[in-house]
C-alpha cells in the first residue's frame, strides 16, 4: 500500500496524528477508543474503497503492542546483527 494514498485516508476518517514506519505498510496513529479487531476492520474496509487493494489489517493498541514487546524472549540487543 502507498504510504502517500494511506496517510490521507486515515486523517480523513479522524485518526489522528498519522505516522507511516518508512515505506514498510506500517503506520502508527492515535485511534478511536474501540477494539483492535473492530479498527482493523474499518481500516481494511477503507483502504480497499479508497486504494482499491484488499489485504489483511492488524491492528494493535499501545497497551497490546507493549505487552508484546514485554514478552520478548530474547534479550535485548540480541537480535542485533
Amino acid at each position: 500500500v502507498p504510504m502517500a494514498g494511506l496517510r490521507p485516508i486515515l486523517d480523513q476518517h479522524g485518526c489522528g496524528d498519522v505516522r507511516p514506519l518508512l515505506n514498510s505498510g506500517n503506520v502508527v496513529f492515535d485511534g478511536r477508543r474501540a477494539a483492535s479487531a473492530r479498527v482493523a476492520q474499518d481500516v481494511a474496509a477503507w483502504i480497499a474503497d479508497g486504494l482499491h487493494v484488499e489485504g489483511p489489517v492488524v491492528v494493535k493498541s499501545a497497551t497490546e503492542f507493549a505487552a508484546l514487546v514485554a514478552e520478548c524472549p530474547y534479550a535485548p540487543g540480541a537480535l542485533d546483527p
